[in-house]
């Protein structure tokens, strides 16, 4: 269950400086007019999931009861800002259109202090068939696959 704003004022809870919470929208939401009532939609990912996630803050989780599973399902309504830098609220977002990620270069693999060691990896391992491919390749394809 994400926290909603109101949850994070009255609750006094926060997600850590280095969480942020981005939902995956169709882009169309660039192209809005109006700012108020846009409803989620289902979207095909064509390419990268990530060119149709985008910043926001959930404002308010609606909660339905599942007939079928006999549990609650919860839906949010989020603030997000389209390309043309007005806020909108989007609502009926799913839970899984939702996800609470690192910041930009704030993961630990960012850490200046972060352990780092070169990973020896014996000769030995690899078949004789995988080394020195170079002379062997051409337009691209190596010579031992078959159509």
């Amino acid at each position: 269950v994400l926290k909603t704003e109101t949850e994070f004022i009255f609750e006094n809870y926060i997600y850590p400086e280095n969480a942020m919470t981005i939902c995956f929208v169709d882009n169309r939401i660039d192209d809005r007019k109006d700012l108020i009532g846009a409803q989620w939609q289902s979207y095909r990912i064509i390419s990268d999931r990530l060119t149709n996630s985008r910043p926001c803050e959930v404002v308010q989780r609606i909660t339905e009861f599942d007939a079928e599973t006999g549990k609650d399902v919860y839906y949010y309504n989020a603030r997000i800002e389209n390309k043309k830098g007005a806020a909108l609220v989007v609502g009926g977002i799913p839970r899984d259109a939702i996800e609470i990620v690192n910041k930009s270069y704030t993961s630990d693999q960012h850490l200046r202090n972060g352990f780092r060691h070169p990973i020896h990896i014996p000769d030995e391992i690899f078949p004789v068939e995988w080394k020195n491919l170079g002379s062997e390749i051409t337009d691209g394809v190596h010579n031992s696959v078959k159509d």
